[in-house]
């Protein structure tokens, strides 16, 4: 990636010719504080945009899908955001034009200006109480749930600095939802040791590189089998995205709970014994 100095003078170059307005900040305010900061100033000139981060590579697909739902879904209330983003393998694509998803996806995305006004980054005790019940509300799941509800917490004690989960759970206490592709439309590049956030390659990454073959199965398709089959009994019968998107191996070695039940429940076959004790 280009210094910060070199993209600087990118960016200037191209305003001398299409005159654009441009937020340099002199000092770095953390990532929750600067896109606070610099979505206020945009949503304050604009009533509605795209937002990508430095990270994130858009197909040639993604802008036209951005702005033809930013002015189809302009005065729907019901609806957050615009995402690039969708995790499912090409074979997984659906034959529709849109998805509609209670997740947000910050890897190239759009909103509104109506929406935006709402965002909150500091979370209060009133607001917590607020956002707790709106998880409760959108997770059917005891696992996510309480995965969401440990993020909010450490949202209030400041342990994470970020934005996005606010802008979660703000679309949540609102009952809105997301729209986003069939396909995805974009490729996050930050990946790897030097990342602040994504240090470690995602579930998805892999199972969109993995070709589907015919005479081969695929890791993701038998994980999500095995959780249909096996596992939804034990979360409420309720499908739950962070657990099916796991291995099915690694699953069961992270909840010992999870392991208790399979052993005194389900007859498995002898090589999954190991991951069991």
């Amino acid at each position: 990636f280009p210094s910060h100095d070199k993209t600087k003078a990118i960016i200037l170059k191209y305003q001398n010719k299409h005159k654009f307005k441009i937020l340099f900040e002199k000092n770095n305010l953390g990532c929750g504080r600067a896109i606070q900061k610099a979505l206020n100033w945009f949503f304050s000139e604009n009533s509605y945009g795209i937002i990508l981060e430095d990270d994130v590579m858009p197909t040639h697909e993604f802008f036209p899908f951005m702005d033809e739902n930013l002015i189809k879904y302009t005065n729907d209330s019901s609806i957050a955001s615009v995402n690039g983003f969708c995790p499912w393998p090409d074979f997984f694509r659906p034959n529709v034009s849109v998805l509609r998803s209670k997740y947000f996806s910050m890897w190239g995305w759009g909103t509104w200006a109506r929406v935006w006004k709402n965002y909150t980054l500091d979370v209060n005790d009133n607001l917590e109480a607020q956002w707790s019940l709106a998880i409760r509300r959108a997770c059917n799941s005891d696992n996510e749930n309480e995965f969401w509800q440990n993020v909010l917490k450490k949202l209030k004690s400041k342990e994470i600095d970020t934005w996005d989960y606010q802008f979660f759970f703000q679309a949540w206490a609102n009952n809105q939802i997301h729209i986003r592709p069939p396909k995805n439309l974009v490729e996050n590049l930050g990946f790897g040791s030097g990342a602040t956030h994504t240090g470690v390659e995602p579930w998805f990454k892999k199972a969109q590189q993995t070709p589907l073959t015919p005479n081969e199965p695929h890791w993701f398709l038998d994980a999500a089998y095995f959780y249909f089959r096996h596992l939804t009994y034990l979360d409420n019968g309720n499908f739950s995205i962070e657990i099916a998107s796991k291995q099915y191996l690694e699953l069961m070695e992270e909840n010992k709970q999870l392991k208790l039940e399979l052993k005194q429940t389900i007859k498995l076959p002898k090589i999954f014994k190991k991951y069991l004790t």
